[in-house]
Formats: C-alpha cells, structure tokens, sequence
C-alpha cells in the first residue's frame, strides 16, 4: 500500500474469490451469498491490516483468495499474482499431550490453530488447577496450551486422562494418558 498523509477511512478494501466478493471493509456492502453472514473484515487498512475471519469453513472455500485496495487519490490494485489459499481438513490433529509427575500432575494439552481471535476451547477429564496460553508461531498459524495441574488420589492411578480440544463449529477430538505411579 502506498505510503500517504491523506485520511485512509475512504480507501477501499475487498476480498474476492474470483470476482465474488467474500468480505470488505464498505458498510452495507452485499456480499455473494455464500460468504454473506460469514464474513468480516477485521482489518484496519489505516494500519495496513487487510485480514478478514471466515466462518463455517467448507471444503468450497479453499480459493484462491486475493485483495484488492480501491483509492480514490491513486490507482486500484488488485494482489491478484498473490493469492492466499485455505487448507480445509475434514477433521483436526488430535492434540499433543504430554504429562510430569511429581507430587502433582502437571499435564500440557496443546493444538495449532489459524484463528487467534476464535482459539479452540479445552475440557479435562480431571478436576484441577487450569492455565490457557496462546502464542503466535508464524503469520498465519498459533499454538494454544491448556496446562492441568493437580495432586493425584491414589484412585487416580492407571485411569485415563483424557483432554478434549472443541472446535467452533461442534468439531471435537481427544488425546488420552495413563496416569502412573
């Protein structure tokens, strides 16, 4: 985007996917009916951010994707030669699960994700102590750890530990351990 002192509340930005409009920052804009109502434009193209949050993502909506910036006080330009594309998997990784035991059980659930603003949600199988860290690994991808601690009854032992990651749109998956002595 070019540099400039002008006010960039009137510059333009639409995402498409061909030339169907999947998402823009223009108020009241109608979007092509496949994207209408799943859709947002998150980004702030005063701050250079063109990102957009597709919802309810299909196997359709692998793209490719491209940007286009629309300026009255300089020419449109389409990013057309780079478009992004969509991997669309069926059913996510189960996530990684890793357990210490000392005193306490102290187990780590961990998943990647692309959408820090919806990051998945974690339930255990045991009562304890929960912590929930995301970080940022790339441009588009995160991590998101649940961390379970808590001091093992002797009834625990050799039973299952079982952390379940809950994807928007009802998508669930498990990673089990052992609990040993």
């Amino acid at each position: 985007m070019p540099k400039s002192k002008k006010p960039l509340a009137r510059w333009r930005g639409f995402w498409l996917k061909g030339k169907k409009v999947v998402s823009t920052n223009v108020p009241k804009f109608r979007l092509n009916k496949l994207y209408n109502k799943r859709s947002q434009f998150l980004g702030n193209l005063a701050a250079r951010n063109c990102s957009m949050l597709l919802d309810s993502v299909g196997k359709n909506d692998v793209g490719p994707f491209h940007f286009r910036i629309e300026m009255r006080q300089y020419k449109s330009f389409s990013y057309s030669t780079n478009p992004v594309t969509i991997e669309v998997t069926s059913d996510p990784q189960p996530p990684v699960l890793s357990m210490v035991m000392n005193k306490k059980v102290i187990a780590s659930c961990s998943v990647s994700h692309a959408c820090p603003a919806i990051p998945p949600r974690f339930s255990w199988s045991h009562p304890g102590n929960i912590l929930r860290r995301s970080k940022k690994l790339n441009t588009w991808k995160w991590e998101t750890v649940s961390t379970l601690t808590f001091s093992p009854q002797f009834s625990d032992f050799n039973k299952p530990l079982n952390c379940t990651v809950h994807y928007r749109g009802g998508k669930k998956v498990t990673s089990s351990m052992i609990i040993k002595t």
